[in-house]
């Protein structure tokens, strides 16, 4: 009996001893999973914090950045706007002074007094070839060309439409009407004037050539530019270089009388086919249009424009021109079409400009 009972106590106290234990492991469990928990909830916070904190840096950093930007866009805004105002009014002054004009051939009393609302100046440019644009050029008020470029055969891309063509003294030196035989081509519509030369002797054989042109051509509508108004293109340019034009060996352009013609006749200038200043500085040989779209074999627009721009002797000065011209479309309602023009990019200044002005290196 005292065996059994014994052997029944042992057994008793080592289920007791068990029990225990396992209690004392149940409390060890949990509380290493609470400690576990404190230490993940403490891994977790600080793990947050420390995102919290470099969130916060870098909100604040991006957002000072970001106040910086917006600071200097406003500041260089403002200060655009502020030099713009000044060109404005300079160049309004400028223009104001333009009371000259083109006077008729068949009566020297008249002069030029034609007003549109909607002009548009179409160039001589290979740039129009497969543009398309020559429903949307005849649908202006008023449509101007200049020299001899014709529209036959080329009606989709430059129209049909002419309200006015510009000439240069040049063609009818060369004779350039009967060797292309112009107006049997073309027609006789609109109105022509011709941009002449205080040359005495050049300005003389125009005359002459003109005279010949009406008896030939009775209907005719022929002006002549005033000794007035080819001083006031020359004031200009000087004005816009700070460079005499005969003493620097420039000519100026038709597309140059033809803009400044086209700002006292039209409330809103729309130019056809003239690429910006520094377009031709990326241009290579292969991708170069023809200098004139209706000469695929003549030269190059870019090759033909660098050659006188670069030429400091003497020569047009295509790039200064449209460098200028940019300015002019900021302060008058002048556009560029068929290739658009970014008007608030800010050009480099030519190599004529920086040539002259000894900052050409």
């Amino acid at each position: 009996m005292s065996e059994s009972h014994g052997s029944t106590t042992w057994r008793r106290g080592s289920v007791r001893t068990s029990a225990t234990f396992e209690r004392a492991c149940d409390v060890t469990r949990r509380n290493i999973k609470r400690n576990a928990m404190k230490i993940k909830k403490q891994i977790i916070v600080r793990v947050l914090a420390a995102t919290v904190i470099t969130c916060a840096v870098i909100y604040t950093t991006t957002n000072q950045h970001e106040a910086n930007v917006a600071y200097e866009k406003e500041v260089h805004k403002y200060r655009f706007i502020e030099v713009n105002q000044i060109e404005k009014e300079r160049i309004t002054k400028m223009f104001s002074n333009n009371s000259f004009g083109f006077v008729r051939m068949k009566n020297e009393s008249e002069v030029l007094n034609l007003h549109c609302d909607i002009c548009a100046i179409v160039t001589s440019s290979g740039q129009l070839l497969g543009s398309g644009a020559g429903a949307e050029i005849d649908k202006n008020t008023c449509v101007i060309r200049m020299n001899t470029a014709p529209t036959r055969g080329y009606e989709k891309d430059v129209g049909t439409k002419t309200t006015l063509r510009m000439f240069s003294f040049v063609n009818l030196q060369q004779q350039l009407f009967e060797k292309e035989q112009f107006f049997e081509q073309e027609g006789i519509t609109g109105t022509f004037v011709i941009w002449s030369t205080t040359v005495k002797e050049i300005l003389s054989m125009v005359e002459e050539e003109s005279l010949r042109l009406l008896k030939q051509y009775p209907s005719l509508d022929l002006y002549i530019s005033s000794f007035e108004q080819m001083d006031f293109a020359d004031r200009v340019f000087r004005q816009e270089t700070g460079q005499d034009r005969a003493a620097s060996g420039s000519w100026l352009s038709t597309g140059w009388y033809t803009l400044l013609l086209a700002l006292t006749m039209c409330e809103h200038v729309k130019v056809y086919g003239m690429v910006e200043s520094d377009y031709c500085h990326n241009v290579t040989l292969i991708n170069d249009m023809p200098h004139h779209y209706f000469d695929a074999s003549g030269p190059k627009e870019c090759v033909f424009s660098r050659l006188h721009e670069y030429g400091l002797r003497e020569g047009h000065r295509f790039h200064t021109e449209k460098y200028i011209f940019k300015k002019w479309a900021r302060v008058f309602n002048i556009t560029f079409h068929h290739p658009s023009w970014d008007l608030d990019h800010e050009d480099n200044e030519t190599r004529f400009l920086l040539h002259r002005t000894g900052r050409l290196q």
